[in-house]
């Protein structure tokens, strides 16, 4: 080790060692004092700089300090920022606990009855530091002088030290980020295999502490940064980013009761983000504007995740990535006032280089372009490894002790809460990764090619039975399915008051037709999962956590889509949706679903300009009048989304039209009073357009349903009635006689199986199958019987063999036509 490790000059060397016994000086105080949390800043403001002001005095009385290297200052700079990243660490893992200030109490910080025990535990402290700058010999094992320490030298005395403090301190229980903390309590009693690898583990955060950290220091203090200034300053940055992502998705209604398991995300996402931010700094290989380009994507990032988790309840996830495509689409999303702050950002930051560049020319990290090349490949083999670790084929879980993905992945299962609550116990880094290597879902009981055959078998021979009793083809009539952007009755809010009804039309229409509530999987988007679970009767419920966007998550890899389209000719499957084809690729995905016609604004088969718009997007009437106009006597299977209620809102009309909720401020009025007058246009247009469809000789079926509620509402709406976050409306009409079912409530992936029903048209072995679920999907787990238990657990088959890309069933199997 010794004769692969160079000797450090006197001034790494000793910054090396100020380091170590600065983590020493953090041990024994907190070993006296039996802290239970990190040191803190005030605790650095209160204690530390009267520490360092007395160490000056005695350094000035032994005149034996190296002025040039300014080793007080540097002692300062080092022993604050220690503290500051130890107590943002604390902080961040603590940011939805209910319990915990998150910010700073002096009052109570400086009236601390002890502090005066820990001010002589770091003033005998500093009588071993002033005695180690005398070069005293009394260490004999470091060497003959402190000016000739070798770096494996000072690593030995460092682990050794702090090892042994720490088994004191922790009362035998190892932290595993910082060697300075008796006070997390969160490494749970384990197997005496995992306190070894514990302890490993520790010595490597000791070894990059002791060693690297202070290498990177000394470098860039001359202005000639290095790798080691590269690790040092990115694992810096990602303990800020850390701390920003995690407060900017604070949801303290779903703490998980566990400051274990939130220290190992925080880790987690430490450890990821440095990989990234250190791969930044090797490609560009530009010191001063690799850190400009890491810190700008660490708060856009930021701002962005908090943006998305105010409107929908989500944290950005890899699928959102999709959007960077459509930034002026994007951007239209955004607050003027954000806006305008991101453009003043971009320019600041831009001066600010110009003016860094004119005083102090950039640094190159590498000089070598062999050295450089090896570190990308390095930095991306670590990234390629932490997905190998992280990926879990079929649901079985890792037998591996992997120090911080094991516990993460197995011993913690807050999955079913989706992605929110897994991102704020677990880190949104975990979050993404799993995405990435997950599989779309668990591996159902009894999954095997035979049982996909009984499977077959059984429903055809339900199918045969239902179709004895119904009288219609689908593919003989015109069906319209028809997604409303973001529709929802305000009234079902409590608090909101209307100033008159704005959906008669509409509540007229579900009191002679099919009818009810529809459940949304999420709140303030997702419209492309429920465009997905319309079509395709395949719900989200039953797919993996992880699962973000299905249309970019799940249908690439899938060999095909059995959608209702599907007994209609291509040409005569037509989509329209009054936007981008590029926004979730539908573009590709209505290509995949046999569509021949798509209709958009951009990037479609068929490019519209020309319409009408009620608030800032295309009005409903204009998406409907698209469908008449290319109505004809053949049957046709049309695919709406409409625009008209999309965020933001802004509308005049109808001025008679004006609403408010006790718990808005003014501005949320305005939006809720726009939004209200936007939806009486949609059932003013949407009654219209059913008139026209009824004036047709052909027969003609419509399935109309909100796809989740706006982004308008606050958690406190929802307190009573949670279930009201998740639930829109919807109806199935029909310009020919139908009976009007019982079906008060439904998934968006019940509604082929409910139009099948209501328009007493056959069934495939598929749809069978839908209809048995559709009569059990809402039915809680406690109230299933034996059968519906079965029925479920049949279609969690036939679901994970379709989302498969090596599935046994087949695009033209029976399974999906329909019989006689």
């Amino acid at each position: 080790m010794d004769r692969i490790k160079e000797k450090f000059d006197s001034f790494e060397n000793r910054t090396i060692l100020y380091v170590n016994i600065i983590f020493l000086i953090s041990n024994f105080s907190s070993l006296i004092l039996k802290k239970n949390d990190f040191v803190s800043l005030e605790s650095s403001i209160a204690v530390y700089l009267p520490l360092i002001l007395a160490g000056f005095i005695l350094s000035v009385f032994f005149r034996n300090i190296d002025k040039k290297n300014k080793i007080v200052i540097h002692l300062i700079l080092v022993l604050l920022l220690f503290n500051f990243l130890s107590y943002l660490v604390w902080m961040t893992i603590n940011i939805n606990n209910p319990n915990y200030i998150l910010f700073l109490d002096f009052k109570d910080q400086f009236l601390q009855s002890k502090v005066s025990s820990q001010l002589f535990i770091l003033f005998l402290t500093l009588i071993l530091f002033v005695m180690i700058w005398r070069r005293t010999q009394w260490l004999t094992f470091l060497g003959p002088s402190v000016t000739h320490i070798k770096y494996s030298h000072t690593i030995l005395f460092t682990l050794l030290m702090n090892i042994l403090t720490m088994l004191f301190i922790n009362d035998k229980k190892l932290d595993i980020l910082i060697d300075s903390s008796n006070y997390l309590q969160m490494l749970k009693e384990n197997s005496f295999t995992m306190y070894l690898v514990n302890i490993f583990y520790l010595v490597l955060v000791l070894f990059i502490f002791s060693g690297l950290i202070a290498k990177g220091y000394c470098d860039l203090v001359r202005r000639a940064p290095s790798s080691y200034s590269v690790i040092s300053v990115s694992f810096i940055l990602s303990i800020f980013l850390n701390f920003g992502i995690q407060y900017s998705i604070v949801d303290p209604a779903n703490f998980y009761p566990s400051i274990y398991y939130h220290l190992l995300g925080s880790i987690f996402q430490i450890i990821s983000s440095t990989i990234l931010f250190a791969l930044i700094y090797f490609l560009l290989n530009r010191f001063i504007v690799s850190s400009i380009v890491n810190v700008m994507i660490g708060v856009i990032f930021i701002v962005a995740n908090g943006m998305k988790f105010r409107l929908r309840h989500e944290p950005i996830l890899p699928s959102d990535l999709v959007w960077l495509r459509q930034l002026r689409l994007l951007l239209g999303f955004v607050d003027s006032k954000v806006s305008y702050a991101i453009v003043v950002a971009i320019i600041f930051v831009a001066l600010s280089y110009y003016i860094i560049y004119k005083r102090i020319s950039d640094f190159y990290v590498f000089s070598n372009k062999k050295f450089r090349l090896l570190s990308i490949i390095s930095v991306l083999s670590i990234m390629f490894s932490l997905l190998s670790l992280m990926r879990v084929e079929d649901g079985i879980k890792h037998t591996k002790n992997i120090p911080i993905i094991t516990p993460l992945t197995n011993e913690v299962n807050v999955n079913w809460l989706g992605n929110t609550v897994n991102a704020n116990v677990k880190s949104l880094s975990f979050v993404w990764y799993k995405q990435i290597v997950s599989p779309p879902m668990e591996l159902p009981f009894e999954y095997s090619r035979n049982k996909i055959s009984e499977i077959k078998e059984k429903y055809s021979q339900i199918a045969t039975d239902i179709n004895k009793t119904r009288k219609n083809n689908i593919a003989d009539q015109t069906v319209i399915f028809i997604l409303s952007e973001s529709f929802s009755d305000p009234n079902k809010i409590p608090g909101t008051s209307i100033s008159m009804d704005i959906l008669p039309n509409i509540r007229e229409i579900k009191n002679h037709f099919t009818s009810g509530t529809m459940i949304s999987d999420g709140y303030g988007g997702g419209t492309a999962n429920m465009e997905f679970q319309s079509l395709t009767g395949l719900p989200m419920y039953n797919m993996s956590s992880s699962i973000s966007t299905i249309y970019t998550d799940v249908v690439p890899k899938m060999r095909f889509i059995p959608t209702l389209s599907d007994y209609f000719s291509p040409a005569n499957r037509i989509a329209i949706h009054l936007e981008s084809g590029n926004n979730y690729a539908r573009n590709g995905i209505y290509k995949k679903m046999g569509y021949e016609t798509y209709i958009g604004t951009s990037d479609s088969d068929v490019i519209v300009k020309d319409f009408k718009r009620e608030g800032l997007y295309p009005s409903d009437a204009s998406t409907y009048q698209l469908v008449l106009d290319r109505l004809t006597e053949t049957p046709q299977f049309f695919s709406l989304i409409t625009m008209q209620n999309h965020m933001p809102w802004s509308a005049g009309l109808p001025k008679e039209v004006t609403a408010v909720n006790e718990l808005f401020s003014q501005e949320e009025n305005e939006s809720l009073t726009s939004y209200s007058r936007l939806l009486s246009m949609t059932d003013k247009s949407t009654k219209e357009f059913l008139d026209d469809l009824d004036k047709k000789d052909e027969k003609i079926s419509v399935v109309f349903y909100g796809d989740h509620l706006p982004s308008l509402y606050h958690e406190e709406h929802f307190q009573e009635r949670p279930e009201l976050q998740y639930q829109t409306e919807y109806f199935i009409w029909s310009n020919f006689k139908t009976e009007k079912k019982n079906r008060p409530i439904l998934y968006s992936s019940d509604f082929i199986a409910a139009l099948l029903e209501t328009t007493d048209s056959k069934v495939s072995p598929y749809s069978a199958l839908l209809t048995k679920v559709m009569e059990n999907s809402t039915v809680s787990e406690e109230d299933l019987s034996e059968e519906g238990r079965e029925i479920l657990n049949d279609f969690k088959i036939v679901e994970y063999d379709l989302l498969r890309n090596k599935g046994f069933l087949e695009k033209d199997d029976d399974f999906f036509k329909i019989g006689d």
